[in-house]
């Protein structure tokens, strides 16, 4: 039931595609979802229910960008990402389901995450040489947007519970030192509003 409802939804959401990239789209969720349900068998409880959790987590960050009326390709690469995560699929094999450019997406979502642990900004300076280098150094920006909207899924997860308080404030002072100037940059007004809404609380 919450996978037709994930569906619906999504159908629902990408009404501003073409019927074409829609088609291509619920594709690569079908694939998704088909991978992480196979991969789950004979799992504990406890694994199976993660990897549920990192498809649902998927299925959020698409539709947050969804939300932003994101490309296709940007929407292939939030669903498959989560193949990744579980070991199901590695990048080259999301290049060989989605194409080359979902693949780089891919890559650099991969390594704008990885430098979120390597680079933990927390003065204004050094927050912003994170958000030109976030910026500059990937091949495609759209991978910006995908962190962005992965960044505001983990705020609203951490405050619905499960997650550590001092984590949660971590994730506050992160999201409004790098990803409220970069939404407000970005010109995404709404996104901005609800990362320092969230934040606050």
């Amino acid at each position: 039931k919450a996978w037709e409802q994930m569906c619906v939804t999504l159908l629902a959401n990408t009404r501003y595609l073409e019927d074409d990239q829609r088609v291509e789209l619920f594709s690569h969720v079908k694939t998704a979802g088909e991978l992480l349900l196979a991969h789950h068998e004979g799992m504990s409880p406890e694994e199976s229910r993660r990897m549920f959790d990192d498809f649902v987590s998927g299925a959020a960050v698409g539709g947050i960008l969804a939300g932003m009326q994101a490309d296709g390709e940007t929407l292939a690469t939030a669903f498959l990402l989560p193949c990744v995560r579980a070991g199901v699929m590695d990048l080259g094999g999301i290049g060989n389901e989605a194409g080359p450019v979902v693949q780089n997406l891919a890559e650099d979502v991969v390594w704008l995450t990885s430098l979120q642990d390597k680079f933990y900004a927390v003065d204004d300076d050094s927050s912003r040489m994170v958000r030109e280098y976030m910026v500059s150094a990937t091949r495609d920006h759209r991978a910006v947007l995908i962190r962005l909207a992965a960044s505001l899924h983990a705020l609203r997860q951490g405050k619905a519970g499960g997650t550590p308080l001092y984590e949660q404030h971590l994730q506050a002072l992160h999201s409004l030192q790098v990803y409220s100037p970069l939404a407000h940059a970005l010109g995404l007004g709404k996104v901005l509003w609800e990362f320092e809404d969230e934040s606050f609380r």
